[in-house]
């Protein structure tokens, strides 16, 4: 129960109470009227609280912990000490009309009167016309708050005065209850005065209980905002500390993607240098040149073959990475999906460049036996050339390449 009443602190601190009247609703702002105690231990008005039921159950308006309520339409339980202090208020008279002017009670009217002779209330002017008197000296006349204060001092069934407390069924008793009682119940009486220190000295108890249960709730509560206080640095520190690894890796990865960049450029320029090499060779054979240049064919395929080993290479290592970017991918797969992108775009330029010098490695292969007849035709056309022909150099160069 406790951890119920203390739920949601938060609340009870931020609403200032300090200046409400301890009988007045925090609700309404007036008197208590039917005052209903929720299992959290506030008070509200019955009337305050009509219509909040919801499935059985009822939120306090002020630390919102739920009470459980038999039925959607049913109350919480009447607080009758409340209820009790509420009627017994001295600062409260009741409504009354002057039994002489039939004027209403109430602020303006000023201080009412109730002649105890009588039987009937009086307003101030009529109390000093009426019973002016001689004959209405002997009038017991007291004000309308101390016999409404009084009227509680006396049994409603006998009305006499109550002289006995009933530990059995809680309530005062008069001579006439305590006579009409059975004889069993009667051993459970005891005096008004020894009720009233037993009353006393619960309630002292009582209010230390209280008094202790608040110093270990508001001990319980500073520790909980000095821990809240280092939760919230402990925040500070670790978002700084993420913000910063974060900063380091985004410089990391625009290093690593510049430093990818350059590399598939130069790639990509070689690349479009072979292309305009083995272009201008298929010219030259198309047009059947007497004259090949077999050192510039041997120099296509070294540079062709060194390539294909640079993209493999590249490839090998970029493919390694893999795994470590797909780890800092998963821990910033949002911010990093761009990064993402590029990369694997990268990956597929290298295959398509290293398909294409595949493609121009096929080529080269495939009209080397032309080169080598024509490089036959040339030896014999000038056989003066040395020893060792050119169609024996070409031979050799292709079989290197292959």
């Amino acid at each position: 129960m406790a951890g119920g009443i203390f739920s949601n602190v938060g609340n009870l601190f931020e609403e200032d109470c300090s200046n409400l009247h301890p009988l007045v609703c925090h609700l309404c702002h007036e008197q208590y009227k039917s005052p209903c105690l929720l299992d959290c231990y506030h008070i509200f008005c019955a009337r305050c609280l009509r219509g909040r039921t919801n499935d059985c159950c009822l939120s306090c308006p002020l630390c919102g912990y739920n009470s459980m309520i038999k039925g959607n339409n049913a109350l919480p339980p009447e607080d009758r000490l409340l209820k009790f202090l509420v009627d017994n208020n001295a600062d409260v008279e009741e409504t009354a009309l002057c039994a002489n002017c039939d004027q209403e009670s109430n602020k303006d009217t000023g201080l009412m009167y109730y002649c105890n002779t009588c039987n009937q209330p009086l307003c101030a002017t009529c109390r000093e016309l009426t019973h002016k008197a001689r004959m209405f000296s002997h009038h017991e006349i007291v004000s309308l708050a101390k016999r409404t204060k009084a009227k509680h001092r006396k049994c409603s069934l006998h009305e006499e005065p109550y002289i006995l407390f009933s530990t059995e069924n809680k309530s005062m008793l008069c001579i006439k209850c305590f006579r009409d009682m059975q004889v069993e119940s009667r051993t459970h009486c005891i005096d008004i005065e020894t009720a009233y220190a037993q009353g006393c000295e619960m309630l002292d108890q009582a209010v230390l209980v209280v008094k202790e249960l608040q110093t270990s709730t508001g001990e319980a509560i500073h520790l909980l905002r000095a821990m809240i206080g280092e939760v919230h640095l402990n925040v500070e520190e670790e978002e700084s500390a993420i913000c910063s690894l974060f900063n380091s890796l985004q410089e990391r990865l625009a290093e690593r993607k510049k430093t990818l960049l350059k590399a598939a450029q130069s790639l990509q320029t070689e690349i479009q240098n072979l292309k305009d090499q083995v272009q201008e060779l298929h010219r030259d054979l198309t047009k059947h040149h007497s004259i090949i240049n077999t050192d510039k064919m041997g120099e296509i395929l070294d540079r062709s073959l060194h390539i294909d080993n640079q993209i493999a290479a590249q490839y090998s290592t970029v493919d390694t990475m893999r795994v470590m970017f797909e780890e800092i991918w998963d821990e910033t797969l949002q911010m990093v999906n761009n990064e993402q992108e590029i990369y694997e775009a990268q990956l597929h330029d290298l295959m398509q460049l290293k398909q294409e010098n595949s493609y121009l490695t096929t080529i080269a292969r495939q009209i080397s036996p032309y080169i080598m007849s024509i490089a036959k035709v040339k030896e014999r056309l000038e056989p003066r050339c040395g020893s060792r022909t050119m169609s024996d150099d070409v031979a050799a160069e292709v079989e290197r390449c292959v």
